[in-house]
């Protein structure tokens, strides 16, 4: 599962909010069979921000753009992630 969710992954190409994926449904494919590790759980959480920054995109902040930071994102999906939504 580690290598599905390296930098060579199918949302590779994704560039950005035009392209409307769905994340969830597919990273976590049979996911009531999974018992995760905390490396696992680890991994998913890093690749669902690295996502969520790419869909996001960075802010323009005192005339300069930043990339949004992970208590940014934490705000926008409502404390949600997509290891809570697989534990369900």
């Amino acid at each position: 599962m580690l290598n599905f969710l390296e930098n060579s992954g199918p949302f590779q190409a994704c560039n950005g909010p035009d392209l409307p994926l769905p994340i969830r449904p597919v990273v976590s494919y049979g996911a009531e069979a999974w018992t995760l590790t905390k490396k696992e759980e680890k991994a998913l959480l890093i690749f669902e921000r690295k996502i969520f920054r790419r869909i996001n995109g960075p802010k323009f902040e005192n005339g300069e753009w930043k990339s949004r930071t992970n208590r940014e994102l934490e705000e926008i999906s409502k404390g949600e992630n997509i290891v809570k939504w697989i534990k369900g």
